[in-house]
């Protein structure tokens, strides 16, 4: 089954990156904040950026996701933005590239909402930002 499409309760069948979900905030570590000085909401978007289809990946309890924020004022360079076309949220986001960080698998499992897909064009965006940030290009 592709990204995107599902078969149950509009929820998909796997996780592949490019999706977008909503967790609990308090699960993701925000490493580069002040923790006293960061706005601690129920819940924030996140990109899952690995899939399911290669390797093991879906038998490993943990996905790797990279938070979102609407603080598009704030992007700094290395972090990448998405324009409300491209992604399923109703605003623009930043993508904080930098704080890419394994989740429990069985939160999306277990409550959290699964928000849409994001275009491929800049999901290859981003991944790109990633691999430069990683110096691997």
């Amino acid at each position: 089954m592709a990204a995107g499409e599902s078969s149950r309760d509009g929820v998909p069948d796997g996780l592949y990156a490019g999706q977008v979900w909503r967790i609990p905030d308090r699960l993701l570590t925000f490493a580069d904040a002040d923790p006293a000085s960061r706005t601690l909401h129920r819940d924030r978007p996140v990109l899952v950026v690995q899939d399911d289809d290669i390797g093991a990946n879906a038998d490993c309890t943990t996905v790797l996701v990279m938070p979102l924020s609407s603080s598009t004022a704030n992007r700094r360079r290395w972090e990448d933005e998405l324009a409300v076309e491209e992604s399923p949220l109703d605003r623009a986001s930043i993508v904080k590239v930098h704080l890419l960080q394994p989740i429990p698998r069985a939160v999306l499992a277990a409550g959290a909402t699964w928000i849409g897909d994001i275009d491929e064009a800049a999901l290859l965006r981003i991944l790109a930002r990633l691999v430069a940030n990683l110096g691997l290009t």
